[in-house]
Formats: structure tokens, C-alpha cells, sequence
């Protein structure tokens, strides 16, 4: 039976963007190319390494920051062999054609480079859906955000991790 990891990629909460490099957050823009990718690229290889250690298979990664934009923001060509992307128009949030895409009982689902949920505090760039501005999403009267959505539409998947932002493991849990 094939091991298969979801992957799932935002950029706030990636390692090496802090508040003095920002802009490298803001897709498109020239830090973004020379800084920004990079990090999340750095984040997104090293546990598609690991996991490949582990007996994983396949990885399926989604790349989630500004979605709706066709340009990928992880360096594609870096990754291993065994990993590929979800296939939706411009890298869109269809979370229906996304979890269809996947085996109906993947071996488990990681976050990487995420941020915390709107009004958290102590958090980096914390928003719940930037665009449109979404302050807060509730499920069950749980406030949750992107991570939140992540986790529910691969319901009944083991969430192995979250790496971010500190301020975004308080949703992960």
C-alpha cells in the first residue's frame, strides 16, 4: 500500500521571514523571488526529506499563499521526485478537488510556513482569509483560519505537524 503525506504551504510563517524582510511575503515582488521562495522552498524540502526517510511515498504538496495566482511560491525544481502538486486552477482553494486528489486514507498532513488566525497575540502576520479580509471563520463556535480549513477538509487524517509561526500552534492543536 502507498504511504502518501499531504502537504500543506503558506509563506508567513516560514523560516527566515521576519518583520525586516516582510516583503518577502508579497507574491510577485522582487524579495519574494530572491528571499521568499527560498525560505518556504528550505521549510517544504526538509520535510519532504524526512518524511522520505520514513517510508513516505508519495508527497502531495498544496501551495496555499495567495492563492488564485498560477506562479507556484516553493521552487518546484528543488523538491524530490516523489512529490507533486495538487492540480487546480491557479493554485485555487477548492478544498472539494483538493482532498479528491488525495488517497481516502492518507498516512497524515503537515502545515508548513504557517501563520497564526486574526486576534491572535504574540503572532507574525496573523490574518484568518486575507482576501477577501475574513477576520474569523467559526466551526462549532471554534474560531479557526486557514490551518482550521486544512485540517477539516482531510478530516480523519493524522495531523503530524505544524510548523510556523509560534503564535499559529495554538490552532493547530
Amino acid at each position: 500500500m502507498k504511504r502518501q503525506l499531504i502537504l500543506l504551504s503558506d509563506m508567513e510563517g516560514a523560516s527566515g521571514i521576519f518583520e525586516s524582510n516582510r516583503g518577502a511575503v508579497y507574491h510577485g515582488s522582487e524579495l519574494w523571488r530572491e528571499v521568499g521562495r527560498q525560505c518556504l522552498t528550505s521549510d517544504i524540502l526538509a520535510v519532504c526529506e524526512a518524511a522520505t526517510e520514513c517510508g513516505i511515498d508519495e508527497i502531495l504538496l498544496y501551495d496555499g499563499h495567495f492563492a488564485g495566482d498560477a506562479e507556484f511560491n516553493v521552487i518546484l525544481e528543488q523538491l524530490p521526485s516523489n512529490v507533486r502538486t495538487f492540480d487546480t486552477p491557479n493554485r485555487e482553494f477548492d478544498w472539494r478537488r483538493i482532498r479528491g486528489q488525495a488517497e481516502s486514507d492518507p498516512f497524515g498532513l503537515i502545515t508548513v510556513g504557517q501563520h497564526a488566525r486574526s486576534g491572535e497575540p504574540w503572532a507574525y502576520f496573523p490574518h484568518t482569509i486575507q482576501t477577501p479580509p475574513i477576520k474569523a471563520v467559526l466551526v462549532n463556535n471554534m474560531h479557526i483560519a486557514e490551518i482550521g480549513q486544512m485540517a477539516l477538509s482531510f478530516c480523519g487524517t493524522k495531523y503530524i505537524a505544524n510548523i510556523g509561526c509560534n503564535a499559529s500552534h495554538k490552532e493547530a492543536k
